[in-house]
Order: C-alpha cells, then sequence, then structure tokens
C-alpha cells in the first residue's frame, strides 16, 4: 500500500477555512447590523421618553393649578404624538394601550427620586421600561431584543419664573446650519 503524498492530504483544506471564514463575517456582519439598528432604537425611545418628561413637568410647571393626572395626559399624549411621527414606524410601542406600557412617577425631589403621590410633588419621571426591537439577522440566536428609557423632569428651583422650563437644545429643520458667530451671540 501506498502512503498518500503530503499535497493530497492537504486536499479540501482551504474549503473548511473558507466555510468557517464565511460564516465568521456573516456573524459580524449580523452582529453590526442588529447592534446598529437597536442603538438606533435607544436612541429614539430616550428621545421620545425625554420628551414627554418635559412636556409632563411643563403641564405641572403651568400657573392653572394642573394635576398629576394632567401631567399624566401630557405624557402620553406627547408619546403617542411622537411615536406615531416618522422614524417611529419600527418601534413597537402599542399607542392604543400606552398608559399600560409608560410608567409616571412623581416626587419632590429630582435626587433621590422617591415615589410620592402627593399634589406638592412637583418632579416626574417617565419610565418606558421594556420596547422589543425588531432584528434583522441575529434573530436566529436571540429571541427579542429589548430597550427602554426613563428621564425625569421638573421646574428648577433657581428659576424664579416656573414657566422657564426649556429643554437644552432643539433641532430646527432648516437647510443652512447656522456659523459659529450666530451660535456665540
Amino acid at each position: 500500500m501506498k502512503a498518500l503524498s503530503h499535497r493530497k492530504q492537504q486536499k479540501g483544506a482551504v474549503l473548511v477555512l473558507v466555510t468557517i471564514a464565511l460564516f465568521t463575517l456573516l456573524g459580524f456582519t449580523a452582529l453590526a447590523l442588529d447592534g446598529g439598528y437597536l442603538i438606533l432604537n435607544k436612541t429614539r425611545v430616550q428621545d421620545a421618553v425625554d420628551s414627554a418628561a418635559l412636556s409632563g413637568a411643563k403641564t405641572l410647571s403651568l400657573p392653572e393649578d394642573n394635576t398629576h393626572a394632567d401631567a399624566r395626559v401630557a405624557v402620553e399624549d406627547t408619546l403617542r404624538a411622537i411615536l406615531a411621527g416618522d422614524g417611529f414606524g419600527r418601534v413597537n410601542v402599542d399607542t392604543d394601550n400606552l398608559a399600560e406600557a409608560v410608567t409616571v412617577e412623581f416626587s419632590l425631589e429630582p435626587v433621590p427620586f422617591e415615589h410620592n403621590d402627593t399634589e406638592t410633588a412637583r418632579y416626574i419621571r417617565v419610565t418606558l421600561p421594556t420596547v422589543p426591537v425588531e432584528q434583522f439577522l441575529s434573530q436566529l440566536l436571540i429571541d427579542i431584543w429589548q430597550v427602554g428609557g426613563s428621564a425625569v423632569a421638573g421646574a428648577s428651583a433657581t428659576i424664579k419664573d416656573p414657566c422657564q422650563i426649556i429643554p437644552l437644545m432643539m433641532c430646527v429643520n432648516d437647510a443652512t446650519p447656522p456659523s459659529l458667530d450666530e451660535l456665540q451671540m
């Protein structure tokens, strides 16, 4: 019996290496695609919750003696409007049952935030704990990815006029961005 040459023993090894490399590349592609999509949706949910908390805090700070129920309505209306907008079509939140999905709590102090239902509590925390995110390739390995968001808002004790609650930044749909000189004014 004749022994196989070294060359014939190596035949087919390249096919195995290419197959392993292809599956590895496919795995990293799935991770990059789904991971980026997860981060995008986490940012979207956090932005929506931030806006809803600001809306609730603004409602509580108005001079018309708004109650916690009015703030809850403002939070839900804001979330419903945002989630119905562009870019939120794939964020899986049932806007018809939004009261069950979102948690709205009130506190006397922002830090530490201790839940308090007395009407003198003027700080609000809005939490959207579990929002399922659609997946592309990683659904073969991971059942469901979920994101969530939480935000606290309220009138600042140093601001004498309670109607001065304003966001730190607002985006404007403008064709020409402002120059640095305009921003520093």
